[in-house]
């Protein structure tokens, strides 16, 4: 068995190839194993000094393999991508939580309206109406989500237990 560094591949010897890259070297059949659960996991295979060895897992899926200096980087356009992808992530998530709050506050409200809602479920319109306010006013840039009505009595008591 052959491993290349440059294109993280395995070149079995069974196999005639017309070409193979310029850094193929002779694995064993332990080091082919070791090596296949190492890629598949997310790390590099490198060289230091001429032998072989095995990155830690990649930190991420902005990280880069740098072979200048065998670690694992993050470019700024990969940076900026990542928050690009956090803020998208973050103005779903908002949108999906208002559709939430609009859906609660509005049963809520027409039954208020109409004079047929309960005493609780005119204290939870109120609650309902709050953090969708609270909600409005996240910055997907950085969020800090509020916590909806009804989670916050569960939070308590996890708390407290």
């Amino acid at each position: 068995m052959r491993f290349s560094v440059e294109t993280q591949s395995f070149y079995p010897d069974s196999i005639i190839y017309d070409e193979l890259p310029d850094d193929v070297v002779e694995i064993t059949e332990s080091e082919h194993s070791t090596y296949l659960n190492a890629i598949i996991s997310g790390r590099y295979i490198y060289l230091v000094d001429g032998a072989l060895a095995v990155s830690s897992p990649r930190p991420g899926n902005y990280y880069e393999w740098n072979s200048s200096n065998n670690s694992w980087e993050m470019s700024e356009a990969a940076e900026q991508q990542q928050k690009n992808d956090e803020i998208t992530a973050a103005t779903q998530k908002k949108a999906l939580l208002r559709s939430t709050a609009d859906y609660e506050i509005d049963w809520r409200q027409y039954a208020v309206d109409k004079g047929k809602a309960t005493e609780e479920e005119a204290a939870a319109l109120i609650e309902w109406q709050d953090y969708r306010l609270d909600l409005m006013r996240v910055d997907t840039v950085n969020p800090v989500w509020p916590t909806p009505p009804g989670e916050q009595a569960v939070s308590v008591v996890a708390q407290v237990k």
